[in-house]
């Protein structure tokens, strides 16, 4: 991210705007605040890359950011598109080692950055606030299946609807 700027104001109302954060208490909120930034980051930069260590947790203030997956050797394909409000990389947060696709800014994007290690050893000693983030990840998962679900039926058709027979061989 070399057309990144870091900043450290990060305040429990900023969090408390968006749906990952919501049902925290105030203090929740401080202590989260606590161990974030902000970045303000230019259009094109890689936020996070495939299979590098998920280190930290993002959710974008403002701006757009593109998911994508490799396909091959040299080849990504762009699977979602994310903007205000949205956040990724929550696999840092479950404490898996790597993440799972690149998250590149499609416009310059403002974005918080919450350090995974510290957040989960904030899960550990505050139950309450692993229930309400575990919980606001699982609605984030639901609705980005249900996406996926809506992207493959646009891609392949409704199979097994009457007059959608399999062409014979």
């Amino acid at each position: 991210m070399s057309d990144t700027r870091i900043s450290q104001t990060l305040t429990a109302e900023m969090l408390d705007t968006f749906e990952i954060f919501r049902g925290l208490t105030r203090a929740q909120l401080a202590a989260v605040a606590g161990i974030g930034t902000t970045r303000e980051v230019a259009a094109g930069q890689d936020i996070i890359a495939e299979r590098e260590p998920a280190e930290a947790l993002f959710v974008i203030r403002s701006g757009l950011v593109q998911i994508c997956l490799e396909a091959g050797l040299d080849s990504t394909v762009a699977v979602s598109t994310l903007g205000s409000g949205k956040a990724l990389s929550w696999s840092a947060v479950l404490g898996r080692q790597a993440y799972s696709g690149t998250a590149r800014t499609v416009e310059p994007s403002s974005l918080i950055a919450i350090p995974a290690a510290p957040l989960r050893r904030m899960m550990l000693e505050d139950k309450d606030l692993a229930v309400a983030l575990l919980t606001a990840i699982g609605r984030m998962t639901a609705a980005r299946l249900d996406d996926t679900r809506y992207q493959l039926v646009g891609v392949m058709g409704h199979p097994g609807e009457p007059g959608d027979a399999a062409p014979a061989g």
